[in-house]
């Protein structure tokens, strides 16, 4: 087993560092994540020597964002149809870009069309991998012009295939660390409202003023949060380094964060940061 040296620490936190400074301004109103998406796809271009053109850089923003609208549409029963034609019409006209973006929406359709119950574990965690997994593999083919059923198998069931990049996988454990996160911030909203989702998979609460019982359920969503950063990185240690780092920090604060948001007279700085299944409370 290797083991990192200090200055090699170093040097994968200044890559990833000059990335996520780099992606800084692409920072969106309702998406938490979208610079740092951009950051881990542009670290895993200089890693792996891929390449992710300013083109294609814009294209992924395209695509994050069009994936917010169409997770509104299954969430919250809400489609912004004028957002949705604006943002289609970005990756429309090349046709390798909407060759993947139909493989990518069947797959999505098909999963959202059979969606768990709240309280069937094993299901909102296999729900949760197949739509992060699909979405992955559309950003990851658009910015690095690869063919998604190059990284995912989306025949008989979503599954990363077995001969997939050496860095789709630990990429992938990494975003579902962070999946985990979003569902913390998204808990209310989401047993309020029948969702699956990691929190849910553990039983909906019917009332979400017992902290003790939020508590237990954030307990066992971290157990997840940890065992998807070790699979990450027990694949590959150095390339994850940055990731782990980022992940622990946003684990640690966003959710504090988030939950001082809710508070009355917030609602604005709320909208900023989060999206509209964060801070929904129907």
């Amino acid at each position: 087993m290797h083991i990192m040296k200090n200055s090699e620490r170093a040097r994968y936190i200044m890559e990833a560092s000059r990335s996520m400074l780099y992606n800084l301004p692409t920072m969106a109103k309702g998406h938490k994540f979208k610079a740092l998406s951009l950051a881990a796809l542009d670290y895993t271009s200089q890693k792996h020597n891929l390449n992710f053109t300013p083109l294609r850089h814009q294209v992924v923003a395209y695509i994050l964002s069009l994936g917010i609208v169409i997770n509104d549409y299954y969430d919250i029963d809400r489609l912004d149809k004028k957002k949705y034609r604006q943002l289609r019409k970005s990756i429309s006209e090349d046709p390798f870009m909407e060759e993947q973006y139909h493989a990518y929406f069947k797959s999505i359709r098909q999963i959202e069309q059979n969606r768990p119950l709240p309280g069937n574990t094993q299901g909102c965690i296999d729900y949760r991998e197949k739509l992060n997994l699909i979405s992955l593999a559309v950003n990851c083919s658009l910015a690095f012009e690869i063919p998604l059923t190059t990284m995912v198998d989306t025949h008989s069931k979503v599954s990363i295939k077995p001969d997939a990049p050496v860095w789709f996988q630990p990429l992938f454990f990494t975003v579902m660390a962070l999946q985990v996160v979003d569902d913390m911030i998204g808990c209310r909203g989401d047993s309020l409202n029948h969702r699956p989702s990691f929190f849910t998979a553990f039983g909906e609460l019917q009332n979400l003023t017992d902290i003790k019982s939020i508590r237990q359920h954030f307990s066992k969503m971290g157990k997840l949060f940890n065992d998807y950063l070790e699979q990450a990185k027990a694949i590959d240690p150095g390339y994850v380094y940055p990731f782990i780092l980022a992940s622990k920090l946003i684990y640690s604060t966003l959710p504090k964060i988030a939950e001082f948001l809710h508070q009355p007279g917030l609602r604005y700085f709320a909208s900023v940061l989060l999206t509209d299944r964060d801070i929904e409370q129907k």
